[in-house]
Parts: C-alpha cells; sequence; structure tokens
C-alpha cells in the first residue's frame, strides 16, 4: 500500500517535465511561474508561514463542512481513510524529506501557477479559474483504498474546498512562493496527523 510513495514522485516529475515543456512552447522557463525575486525572498518566507495558518485552519474546517454536507454530522474521519496497513520507518522519512518539497512545488506550479491564470485569461472569469483547479485538486487527491462511497465523496469535496481556498489566496497575492512554503509545511506534517 506504500506504492503511493512512488507514484507520488513518479507524478510529480511527471507533471514538472510535462509543465517545462508547456512553458517551453508558450515562450518561457518553468522557473517563470515562480516569480522568484531574491529581494522579497525574506518576506515571501514569513508570508509563506502566515499561509501556513490559513491553509492548516482550511485542512481543520474543510473536513468538517464536508462531513456536515455528506453525512449531516461533524464526524470528518471519512474524509482521512487510509485502509488497514501498518507505515514503515522508510515512508516515515520519506515524508519528512523528498514529499514535502516535491509535491509542494508541483501543487503550487501545476494549480496556482500555471492553470489558474490560465484558465481566468481564457474565461474571463475569476470564479471560474478558482473552481477548475479546485476540483481538480479535489480529484487528484482520491486515492485508494475507496472504503465506501461516503469517504470517497468526503475526501473529494474536503480537497476540493481546500482547493478552493489555495486558489482565492493565490488570486490574492499573486505570488507563488509564499504558497509554496506555506504548503511545504502542510506536506510536512499532514502525513503524520491523518496516517
Amino acid at each position: 500500500m506504500h506504492n503511493y510513495v512512488i507514484v507520488s514522485l513518479f507524478a510529480d516529475l511527471g507533471c514538472l517535465v510535462l509543465l517545462s515543456q508547456l512553458m517551453r512552447a508558450e515562450g518561457g522557463k518553468l522557473t517563470d511561474l515562480l516569480g522568484f525575486q531574491r529581494e522579497r525572498l525574506g518576506r515571501d518566507i514569513l508570508l509563506g508561514l502566515c499561509m501556513f495558518l490559513v491553509m492548516a485552519l482550511a485542512y481543520y474546517l474543510a473536513p468538517l463542512l464536508s462531513a456536515l454536507l455528506i453525512t449531516g454530522t461533524a464526524d470528518a474521519s471519512a474524509a482521512w481513510v487510509q485502509g488497514p496497513f501498518s507505515t514503515p520507518s522508510w515512508v516515515h522519512l520519506w515524508n519528512i524529506t523528498i514529499f514535502p518539497i516535491t509535491t509542494s512545488l508541483t501543487e503550487e506550479l501545476v494549480y496556482r501557477g500555471y492553470a489558474l491564470p490560465r484558465i481566468e485569461r481564457l474565461s474571463g472569469r475569476a470564479w471560474v479559474a478558482v473552481v477548475l483547479p479546485a476540483v481538480a485538486f479535489g480529484l487528484a487527491h482520491l486515492s485508494p483504498p475507496f472504503i465506501t462511497l461516503e469517504s470517497v465523496l468526503m475526501r473529494f469535496l474536503t480537497l476540493a474546498l481546500v482547493g478552493v481556498v489555495l486558489e482565492l489566496l493565490y488570486l490574492r497575492l499573486r505570488r507563488l512562493i509564499p504558497l509554496t512554503v506555506g504548503y511545504y509545511f502542510i506536506d510536512l506534517i499532514f502525513p503524520f496527523i491523518f496516517a
């Protein structure tokens, strides 16, 4: 069941390669999406720590809201159903070294850095640019085992709601580095809280 570690690495690397090719076709580079500015790095990191707090609140409230909408109760445990397996030590090591870096960078580049501005430009509507990547974010985070339909729906809705928060944060900031820093810390602690 720990194949997700390998799948997530190849998925992240594949997304980065594809994104790099898309950016090259548009006459840019993958690093252009980050909007790195040396003189802003300190402020971006501090802002990222603030973003972590906002994201943590979203990760706390979104499953409660999805549980209320789907089951009528505040029991959000079904959103994080993982299945009956134990986690080996090497997976914990992976979760504090490689996973937070590759996943936070890839997801922010794909959903916020690339997709949102292009959907916004093509549709002319900010709400479309928020909803479509958020739905994709929710779908991308569905993973076996699919214990019950209720748990699948709750997980999807939870991550789609978190996606909406992340998309809105990007629309407000128009800076990817603070969101990547905030999401790095979410990815750092998330596997230990919900494992």
